[in-house]
């Protein structure tokens, strides 16, 4: 690989300012994400705090309008996936670490804040697969948060509250989150086990979180 990223190197090297222009724009053009990208760090005003509002604004207005019609736990799996593309795409775009964190716990929080009711009263088959995306979600949050500096992670300290309280209301996502190795005690800032990593990786190597 990096002699392959030499030989691009020379090989740019060796193209016109006018062809890269061209070069550049057929590129941006197949890929969206990556001229956002360029986009939000040469031309754009928002700060990086700013999108991620927009973004927390815009997660919750989906939450509302799902939840105004909402008769099962499906459609409300899909719109999950859904914002979770698009904080995908606002990572890449803004490499904001921290955002990705704090909107994933805002996610999951709002879909409680707004979807409660409908998840008590599901039978756990019914909502066995939003059960497990809800317990993988929280398996990778925590394990990101690990990854800050300690100065950063007390900021999460009320929306892990938050989520766990969440989580104890509804007795067939604490099964499922027993069965796939999650303590709900771990979602605190002050006892994510240091290997936490690992413990999820074993946990994947056994057959759980699929």
């Amino acid at each position: 690989m990096s002699e392959f990223n030499d030989q691009i190197k020379l090989l740019i090297s060796h193209i016109s300012e006018k062809e890269k222009d061209k070069l550049l724009a057929r590129l941006l053009r197949k890929d969206m994400a990556l001229a956002k990208r360029l986009f939000f760090e040469y031309m754009n005003t928002e700060t990086v705090e700013e999108k991620r509002a927009h973004l927390a604004q815009k997660i919750d207005l989906n939450l509302e309008r799902i939840n105004q019609n909402l008769r099962s736990v499906d459609p409300l799996l899909i719109q999950l996936r859904e914002i979770s593309g698009n904080i995908n795409d606002h990572v890449y775009e803004t490499k904001d670490k921290f955002g990705e964190i704090s909107l994933n716990l805002h996610m999951l929080n709002q879909t409680f804040n707004t979807s409660l009711s409908l998840l008590q009263k599901s039978s756990s088959f019914r909502i066995y697969a939003f059960n497990l995306y809800v317990v993988a979600r929280s398996f990778r949050t925590l394990i990101q948060i690990t990854k800050l500096h300690e100065d950063f992670r007390i900021e999460f300290k009320s929306d892990l509250m938050l989520l766990r309280n969440n989580m104890s209301q509804v007795p067939a996502l604490m099964d499922t989150a027993i069965r796939h190795g999650l303590d709900l005690n771990w979602i605190d800032v002050y006892e994510i086990p240091s290997n936490i990593e690992s413990i999820h990786r074993d946990i994947r190597k056994s057959g759980f979180l699929r």
